[in-house]
């Protein structure tokens, strides 16, 4: 339905710009809807001035509205970050660099962080989620953190960053169970060789 919405209305540049401004403030959690019309005054008056410049300084090509997309929450003082997902990201990158294993394997942590991580060590992802893209060095498995695909103690390098507290919660499409994290943990623990390294970190 949305494509075709997109479709039958994209040609309507009014019509565009407006379904463009609605995605910028439903993507944005948090936003108060209150600062909307001075941020979109705001954007207007860039909008205004990009084009003024583009015709005073002879410029060979043309601006269609069509093609705005309003970005109205960047024009920040500060980075916006996370701190907690920055530091605890980082944090497990720099203990799995620092072990230096011959593969690594991750269950359900971010995948910007993993793929970061597998540029450095082959690294297999396992998640309930397909994985839509490709990486050298990075192997996607689907599978649930309550019933890895690996045998018992075969992990030689092993992490799961924000996961475990989630589990049985439905949230990312896993079956309800109030009993999800302790399974959960119970098969890491299953999986992790002996002399394996668990990198984890849990928001309990």
């Amino acid at each position: 339905m949305r494509d075709f919405l997109k479709k039958k209305f994209g040609k309507y540049s009014f019509i565009r710009s407006s379904y463009h401004i609605i995605l910028a403030l439903k993507g944005n959690f948090g936003f108060n809807i209150l600062k909307f019309p001075f941020r979109l005054a705001d954007f207007i008056k860039d909008y205004r001035n990009y084009i003024s410049q583009i015709q005073n300084d002879n410029y060979i090509f043309e601006i269609s509205m069509r093609e705005l997309y309003p970005c109205l929450l960047d024009k920040t003082k500060i980075t916006p970050i996370d701190s907690t997902y920055f530091y605890q990201d980082t944090w497990a990158s720099g203990k799995i660099f620092q072990n230096n294993p011959h593969a690594h394997v991750d269950v359900g942590s971010s995948v910007h962080t993993i793929g970061i991580i597998s540029k450095f060590v082959p690294t297999t992802m396992v998640d309930i989620r397909p994985l839509s893209v490709t990486l050298e060095n990075l192997t996607f498995m689907k599978g649930s953190i309550t019933d890895l695909p690996f045998e018992d103690n075969s992990i030689e390098s092993l992490s799961s960053l924000c996961v475990i507290e989630h589990i049985g919660l439905g949230r990312y499409g896993d079956e309800i169970d109030p009993f999800g994290s302790e399974k959960a943990i119970s098969e890491l623990k299953r999986c992790i060789s002996w002399e394996g390294v668990f990198v984890n970190f849990s928001a309990y």
